[in-house]
């Protein structure tokens, strides 16, 4: 489970709509579990590294993150095999658990970004890392290993 919040890391959570089956979005919703994800690392290790590639599902794992036509990051994907593979940039790890991260899609080389007003969808359409671009990643205490 992780997660992520906009670049200021008091910014609005980034979540999947509904739980699912629709837009991952950013917003100053109240807690709610869908605000879960879960980070699958296809290298299999953590702590995360620079250039890690990863794929997010729904906090139940039934909908696993991709994109559409319009570029619009969403929770629909039924299955992996059909998500999206991101690049996990690591800008910054001020802490054990928590990482300053641009993420860049696979397919389209693309950064996500979190543009417009609350509750906007996520896009990947960048082509540089910015403010817009740089999401606070936050890890659970299990992800400690002593």
């Amino acid at each position: 489970m992780i997660h992520l919040q906009t670049s200021s890391g008091s910014g609005p959570m980034v979540y999947a709509q509904n739980g699912g089956n629709a837009g991952v979005i950013r917003g100053r919703a109240p807690e709610y579990e869908w605000h879960d994800l879960y980070l699958f690392n296809t290298s299999g290790t953590f702590p995360l590294i620079h250039n890690d590639m990863v794929r997010i599902a729904t906090h139940d794992w039934r909908y696993h993150v991709n994109l559409n036509t319009l570029q619009h990051v969403i929770a629909t994907a039924f299955h992996p095999m059909y998500s999206e593979l991101f690049r996990v940039h690591i800008l910054s790890n001020p802490q054990a658990l928590v990482y300053a991260v641009a993420l860049r899609t696979a397919r389209t080389g693309k950064y996500i970004a979190a543009e417009g007003g609350d509750r906007g969808l996520l896009v990947a359409n960048r082509d540089t890392i910015g403010p817009w671009e740089t999401f606070k990643l936050t890890l659970p205490r299990s992800f400690i290993v002593t």
